[in-house]
Formats: structure tokens, sequence, C-alpha cells
């Protein structure tokens, strides 16, 4: 299956902030400006009426804050039906950059998903020093199936899933490390990249993280490459 660049397809959204929604904002704002102008008013009015009573038969000031809790809670129930739309946003935001990650394969240094059957295509960074190499392959116990010689020089090994016993190796999940050598003296090792499912996105601090097959996770944002799973 060919890999799809991240950059020359239209992939699923890596961004990291929440976008803004621009129409319940604009009908809470409205409603918190009509509201400050009817406050404003009702103030204005208010101290008018102070000014003006009859001192032998002063307003009952209880009336008065009975009208200012009004207002009050009317200015509440705005806020908060202000943080409730912005809240909704905002998740529904979310769920569709997590969506749409969920039943890709991205390429990660990750453990990979053998399933008894198809070889693993692998990627490297070459090494112009390297004279040997050797594809090491490990269970998910740590146990080391199989060491394939590779060409040095290889950087898109591939392993056919075969063991150190010349039998086809168990399905699951197993890592890989290339061990490279210029002559006797051995080279940092590597592990390769490989396409691994997406098994679930989640939001964290703003990002969007990915939890891969086997449980690795990785930022969206450092995604280089992904492929249809199917």
């Amino acid at each position: 299956m060919t890999a799809i660049p991240v950059q020359s397809t239209t992939p699923p959204s890596t961004a990291g902030a929440l976008p803004a929604s621009s129409t319940g904002s604009t009908e809470s704002d409205q409603a918190s400006s009509a509201l400050a102008s009817d406050f404003d008013t009702f103030l204005q009015l208010l101290t008018a009426q102070l000014r003006n009573q009859d001192p032998l038969e002063p307003v009952d000031s209880t009336q008065f804050v009975e009208q200012l809790a009004s207002f009050s809670q009317v200015e509440q129930q705005i806020r908060s039906n202000t943080l409730l739309e912005s809240l909704t946003e905002a998740l529904g935001a979310g769920s569709t950059q997590l969506t749409d990650w969920v039943g890709y394969e991205i390429e990660a240094q990750a453990p990979l998903r053998f399933d008894g059957e198809t070889p693993i295509e692998l990627r490297v960074e070459p090494n112009p020093d390297a004279v040997a190499a050797v594809l090491v392959v490990r269970a998910e116990d740590g146990t080391v199936v199989a060491r394939t010689p590779i060409d040095p020089a290889d950087t898109t090994p591939v392993w056919d899933g075969t063991n150190s016993d010349g039998d086809t190796a168990d399905p699951g999940l197993y890592s890989f490390a290339v061990q490279r050598s210029a002559g006797s003296e051995a080279l940092p090792a590597e592990t390769p990249r490989g396409f691994s499912l997406v098994t679930e996105a989640r939001l964290e601090n703003g990002e969007v993280v990915l939890v891969l097959d086997g449980g690795t996770t990785q930022r969206a944002e450092d995604v280089t490459a992904l492929r249809s799973a199917s």
C-alpha cells in the first residue's frame, strides 16, 4: 500500500487551538449590550426618582433591591449562556479533529502489528559510514525473534515475518531496530519507522494526541505520512 505524504493530501486537522464560533458569540454580545443599555437606563431613572421623591413618603428601598437583583440574575444567565455556547462549540470542533484521525495509519517509530502473513515495510535514515547492517526483530516481551542481515544502504528494509528458525512468526506486535557497523566499529542503532493504526485520538493541553496500536502515543503535528487502513 502506498504511503500518502501528509503535506500533499487533505489530512485530518492537527490544529491545537479550538476554533472560535461567531454566531453564538454575536447573539450573546447583542444580549449583553442590550442588558447594559437597559441597566444604565434603570440607574438613571432610579437616581432621578430618589432625587425627586417626597421626603414624607419615601420610596420603599426594598423595591429597588428587588429590581437590582432581577437585573443581576438576568446578567448572570446571559453570561452562563455565553459560556455554554463556547463549551459546546469547542467540544464539537475537538470531536471533529479527533474522529478524523481514527481508522488511519500513520508513520511512526512504534511497535508494529504483524498479521501472520503481510510483510512489514520499514523506513530508516541512511548512514554513509555503515558497511554492514542487521535488522533486529523483538516480540512484545522483548525476546529477539529474528536477526536478518540487510544491505547497509537500504533505507526501506522489509521484514517478511520469518523468525530465526525459518518459520513464520506468530501474529502480534513487534519492535524493530537496525544495527549498523563500520568494520569493527559499532554505529548507533536506529529505530525504523513504520505504519501503525490510530486506535484513539484525544485532546491534551490543546493538542491532538494519537494513540497507536500497541499503546504508543504521538502528537498529530509530528505526523509526516498517513494512509488509509483499508
